[in-house]
């Protein structure tokens, strides 16, 4: 049985997805001012931090459901495969060899994920809003708040 106010998955993503939005364009704002490689990779280690947990839990807490649903699969691996595009730019910036190459991936970076969100709030959340049912969304959310301590 689901507990009285439970929260729909789509709607704990798009609640994550605020405050990720609000550090990617302050960041996006200041990297051409950061004034050494280690103070970009300092603020690139910041976005990781805030921006792979999510990833996976989208992809282990609510692709990997949807998929076993049989919602179509291919919006559902492009949504991956740009968690992979994000992560390797901050991993480019991680490992440049001078600062304004740093500073181009984690900018790189910053640019695919907003532009993910997007896609995802107006693309995939309402889709799955459509094809799920409220329970089985909200068994999803029940999920990810059990499980979104370990990211």
């Amino acid at each position: 049985m689901l507990m009285r106010g439970a929260m729909k998955i789509t709607d704990a993503l798009r609640g994550e997805h605020a405050p990720l939005c609000d550090l990617l364009r302050h960041v996006d704002g200041e990297a051409r001012a950061l004034p050494t490689l280690e103070a970009v990779r300092a603020v690139a280690a910041v976005v990781v931090a805030a921006l792979v947990p999510h990833a996976r839990a989208e992809d282990e807490l609510f692709f990997a459901p949807l998929l076993a649903s049989g919602v179509d699969a291919g919006p559902l691996a492009y949504m991956h495969d740009e968690h992979l595009d994000i992560e390797g730019a901050l991993q480019g910036a991680m490992v440049a060899s001078d600062r304004a190459t740093a500073v181009g991936h984690l900018l790189r970076a910053v640019s695919l994920a907003l532009e993910h969100f997007e896609k995802e709030e107006e693309i995939v959340f309402p889709a799955a809003d459509d094809a799920l049912d409220e329970a089985t969304l909200e068994r999803y959310g029940a999920d990810w708040a059990r499980a979104r301590r370990r990211y």
